[in-house]
C-alpha cells in the first residue's frame, strides 16, 4: 500500500498527508483507478521534489506503488503539520517536551524530516528513514521516543539521586526503556546533549556510554541517578549488557534507535549490532519499536533492515531524487604539491587566501582539514597551534579532534568548534560522518582518500542544507594520478595559484615577503612539535601509502620534509619493520644500526615514535631552536683539555694531573685557587664538627657502655642488664623511674581527638 506522499514547495518544507490507499479487487473500478492514478501523477510534476512513504517490507518507489492496479487513491483533507506547537495541540507529543523545545530553546517550525516522521513514529510502527545528516533527525526521533516513555503503560518511576551506593545493590536502579545506538562518540554525545535538554522537568534519566571513557565512572553515575534512556556506541553497549556486574539489562527496552545506520555498517559494527539485538527481549514476547535512520540505503543497510524491523515497517525517503548532491553542487579544487615539504606551507597560504576572500565577502572562514592518519593530525595541530607569534593566522581559532584525545577532550573541542564563528579543525575521519558543525565554509582533504565514498562523506561537512561551501584536495605528485582515477567524474578543477605548492626548500630562491613569513613562522611550529611527533608521522605515512607504486619517490619526499622542511634527522626504521610494510628494498630509508649488539631495533613505540639514525651527540641537529652545535663548539674559543678548563662557577678549574696517584698529582682539597687553606687535615675522627661544635674522635673513650648511656629524650636510660633473663634484669613496664602506669599517664595531646 502506498501510505502518503508529501509534497514540498520551493519556499517551505511542508508535510502533507496527500492520500490514503485501500485495496480494491473489483475490476469494475479499473477505469476510475486509471484516471485517478494519472491525475495523481500529473499533480506530482508541479512540485520540485517527490517524497515516497512505503508501508511494505519491499523496496519500492512512489511511481512503482502508484502503478499497481490494486491501489486506489481517496482524497483526504488533512491540516498541515508545520509547527512544533501543533504537536502539543493535537496531543501527538507530550506538552512538557514541546514547552521546553518552544519556550526555552525557541524552536518553532519543523524541518521536513520532523514533520514527516514524528506523527508516524508516535503510532509505534517501525520506520526506515532516509535523510541527510543535519536535517533535524535527532529531534525527529527524540520527540516520539520521549513521548512514549512518558505515556507508557508502566510509567517510569522517579528514582531519588543517591550520594553513595553499593554496587551489589545497583541492579534495580536502571530501568532502561530506550536504547539509541550511534556509530561515533561525538554523535552519541551530541544526541545526549539534545536529550538532556528535552527531558528537563521530567523523571526521565538519560546517560551516554562510549569508548574512551572510564566505564566504572559511567556505571556509578547510572547507579546513583538511575537510567531510562541509554545512548551508546556499539562496543561499549555490548560490554555493558554482557557484564554481569554492571546492572545494565535490556529486559524493559521497548524502543531501539539505530542512527546513521550506513555508517554503523561502514565502520564494521554489523556483528556488534546483531549481538546487541539478541541480548534484547524477543519481539514475540515483548513488543519493541525500531527506528532506523540512514543517509543512504545500500544493500548492506537493507540486510540489517530485514533482521531488525518488522515486516510492516514504513519507509520514508526525504532525499529528493532530483536534488543535486553536495559533491556535484559545490566547487572543488585539486592542489598538487611538489613534495611533502610543501604541505604545511601550502595549507598556511591556502588558509590566508580563503580567509581574506571570505572577509571581503562579509563571511567567516571556518574549515575542517581532514588528514590521512591520526599521527599526521596530531603533528599538524601541534605545528599550527605553535606558530611564531605574531603571525597572519592569529585571529583564526585552531582545534583538533582525533582518537588520541580522551573523550572529554574531543567533546570540548567539538563543542568549541561548533560555537566558534571562525576556525580550523584538524581531524581524522572521526568527524567525517554524523557530526553536524554549522557554518563550515571549507573542507580541505590532505592526501588521496581511501575510497571515493570517503571523499564524498568528508565533503558533505560543508554546503549543508543548501548552503554554500567549497572543497579542496591537496596531494603530492606521487598520489596525483591515483587520486584523479579514483575520483573520476567529480568536478575537481586544478588549483595552481599557491606559490608554496611548488617551492624547493633545498635551494635558495627569491620569495615574496608573505611566503618568507610563512616559512619562518612554520619553523617555530615544527620545533615546538619536535622530532618525536615527526617520526611517528613519518612511519604512519609509510604505512598509509604501503600500496603505492612510487615508494622510492615517497621516501625521498618524506626525507626532504624532515631535512629541509622541519630541520630534523631522517627517522630510523628497522629492516624488519620496513619488510613488513613492503619497503625492504626501497632506497633512501635510514637503516643505520645502533650501538646495541648490532642492528638497532625500531623505535616505533606507539606514542614515542622513531628517533632515526643517532649521530654523535654533539653532531645532531637540534630539535628545539635550530642547529645543535658540535661539542667542538668553535664559537666558544679554543677549548682546553677537561682538566685545564676554568671552573663552572667563576674559579679556575685545576688540572687533574695527579702525578702522585696513577700519573695525576693529587692536591689537597684546600689547595683550590682562592679557597682558604684549612691547614693540616686531621684524621677523620679528630676533625672539628661540621656545624660549629668539636667533632669527637672515633676513639670514644668517654662513651659509656650502651646500657649505661643517658637517655635520648631527657631521662636516664636504664641498664639492659636484666638479670634473671639471659643475663639482663627484666623490669616491669611500669617500673621505669618516675613513669606512671599507662592508665594513670596524662594525655599526650591537650585537645580531644574526634
Amino acid at each position: 500500500m502506498f501510505g502518503r506522499a508529501v509534497l514540498r514547495s520551493q519556499s517551505l518544507a511542508v508535510a502533507r498527508r496527500f492520500t490514503s490507499l485501500t485495496t480494491v479487487r473489483n475490476t469494475q473500478q479499473s477505469l476510475k483507478l486509471t484516471s485517478q492514478v494519472s491525475a495523481a501523477k500529473s499533480s506530482f510534476t508541479k512540485f520540485q521534489s517527490i517524497r515516497s512513504f512505503s508501508a511494505t517490507s519491499q523496496w519500492r518507489s512512489a511511481e512503482e506503488a502508484l502503478a499497481e492496479d490494486a491501489l486506489i487513491i481517496e482524497e483526504e483533507s488533512v491540516d498541515e503539520l508545520t509547527r512544533f506547537k501543533q504537536l502539543k495541540e493535537r496531543g501527538l507529543i507530550d506538552g512538557r517536551i514541546i514547552d521546553v523545545l518552544t519556550d526555552k530553546y525557541n524552536f518553532d517550525t519543523m524541518t521536513d524530516v520532523q514533520a514527516r516522521t514524528v506523527e508516524e513514529s508516535v503510532t509505534g510502527r517501525d520506520l526506515l528513514v532516509q535523510a541527510k545528516t543535519g536535517t533535524g533527525k535527532t529531534i525527529a526521533f527524540l520527540l516520539p521516543v520521549l513521548h512514549r516513555m512518558l505515556n507508557a503503560e508502566q510509567p517510569i518511576k522517579a528514582v531519588p539521586r543517591l550520594r553513595y551506593i553499593n554496587p551489589r545493590e545497583a541492579a534495580g536502579r536502571c530501568d532502561i526503556r530506550t536504547i539509541i545506538i550511534s556509530p561515533t562518540r561525538e554523535l552519541a554525545s551530541q544526541i545526549y546533549a539534545d536529550a538532556i535538554k528535552l527531558t528537563r522537568g521530567t523523571d526521565i534519566k538519560v546517560h551516554v556510554a562510549v569508548g574512551g571513557t572510564r566505564k566504572r565512572e559511567g556505571l556509578m553515575q547510572m547507579w546513583l541517578e538511575g537510567c531510562n534512556m541509554l545512548i551508546a556506541t556499539p562496543g561499549r553497549l555490548h560490554d555493558l549488557l554482557t557484564d554481569p556486574e554492571s546492572g545494565i539489562r535490556g529486559d524493559n527496552v521497548d524502543t531501539l534507535v539505530l542512527d546513521e545506520a550506513d555508517t554503523l555498517l561502514d565502520m564494521g559494527f554489523s556483528q556488534d549490532v546483531e549481538r546487541i539485538i539478541k541480548l534484547l527481549p524477543n519481539r514475540q514476547v515483548k513488543d519493541r519499536q525500531t527506528l532506523l535512520f540512514s543517509a543512504t540505503v545500500p544493500n548492506r543497510v537493507m540486510s540489517i533492515v530485514k533482521t531488525t524491523l518488522k515486516p510492516t515497517y514504513k519507509f520514508c525517503s526525504l532525499v529528493d531524487p532530483n536534488e543535486e548532491p553536495t559533491h556535484a553542487r559545490i566547487p572543488q579544487h585539486l592542489i598538487k604539491i611538489s613534495s611533502y615539504e610543501n604541505l604545511f606551507p601550502t595549507l598556511y597560504e591556502l588558509f590566508l587566501k580563503e580567509m581574506r576572500e571570505d572577509e571581503a565577502a562579509g563571511k567567516q572562514f571556518k574549515a575542517i582539514v581532514f588528514m590521512p592518519t591520526v599521527k599526521v593530525t596530531v603533528f599538524a595541530a601541534k605545528t599550527f597551534t605553535s606558530l611564531a607569534k605574531p603571525h597572519a593566522l592569529d585571529k583564526v581559532n585552531m582545534f583538533e579532534i582525533h582518537s588520541e584525545l580522551s573523550q572529554a577532550q574531543r567533546t570540548r573541542a567539538a563543542n568549541a568548534f561548533k560555537a566558534a564563528k571562525n576556525g580550523v579543525l584538524f581531524s581524522s575521519d572521526v568527524v567525517a560522518r554524523g557530526m553536524d558543525f554549522p557554518g563550515v565554509t571549507h573542507v580541505i582533504q590532505v592526501g588521496r582518500p581511501r575510497t571515493r565514498e570517503t571523499y564524498i562523506h568528508r565533503l558533505g561537512r560543508t554546503g549543508r542544507a543548501g548552503a554554500e561551501g567549497e572543497g579542496f584536495l591537496v596531494v603530492t605528485d606521487t598520489e596525483h594520478d591515483v587520486a584523479r582515477q579514483n575520483l573520476k567524474g567529480l568536478p575537481l578543477q586544478p588549483h595552481n595559484s599557491l606559490e608554496a605548492a611548488a617551492l624547493d626548500l633545498s635551494k635558495e630562491a627569491d620569495l615574496n615577503k608573505e611566503t618568507v613569513e610563512i616559512l619562518q613562522s612554520l619553523v617555530h611550529g615544527y620545533q615546538a612539535a619536535g622530532p618525536q611527533l615527526f617520526n611517528r608521522m613519518y612511519m604512519a605515512l609509510l604505512g598509509y601509502h604501503s600500496d603505492i607504486q612510487q615508494k622510492e619517490k615517497l621516501v625521498e619526499q618524506l626525507n626532504r620534509w624532515a631535512q629541509y622542511g622541519a630541520g630534523f634527522e631522517i627517522p630510523f626504521i628497522s629492516k624488519d619493520l620496513a619488510s613488513k610494510v613492503g619497503y625492504s628494498r626501497v632506497r633512501g630509508l635510514n637503516f643505520s644500526s645502533g650501538g646495541f649488539d648490532g642492528e638497532r631495533k625500531s623505535f616505533d613505540r606507539g606514542d614515542r615514535g622513531d628517533r632515526g639514525e643517532r649521530k654523535p651527540f654533539g653532531e645532531r641537529s637540534g630539535g628545539f631552536g635550530g642547529e645543535r652545535r658540535s661539542f667542538d663548539r668553535g664559537d666558544r674559543g679554543d677549548r682546553k683539555p677537561f682538566g685545564e678548563r676554568s671552573g663552572g662557577f667563576g674559579g679556575e678549574r685545576r688540572s687533574f694531573d695527579r702525578s702522585g696517584s696513577g700519573g695525576f698529582e693529587r692536591k689537597s682539597f684546600g689547595d683550590r685557587g682562592d679557597r682558604p687553606d684549612r691547614g693540616e687535615r686531621k684524621p677523620y675522627g679528630e676533625r672539628s664538627g661540621g656545624f660549629g661544635g668539636e667533632r669527637k674522635s672515633f676513639d670514644r673513650g668517654d662513651r659509656k657502655p650502651y646500657g649505661e648511656r643517658s637517655g635520648g629524650f631527657g631521662g636516664e636510660r636504664r641498664s639492659f642488664d636484666r638479670s634473671g633473663s639471659g643475663g639482663f634484669e627484666k623490669r616491669s613496664f611500669g617500673d621505669r623511674g618516675d613513669r606512671k602506669p599507662y592508665g594513670e599517664r596524662s594525655e599526650r595531646f591537650s585537645r580531644d581527638r574526634d
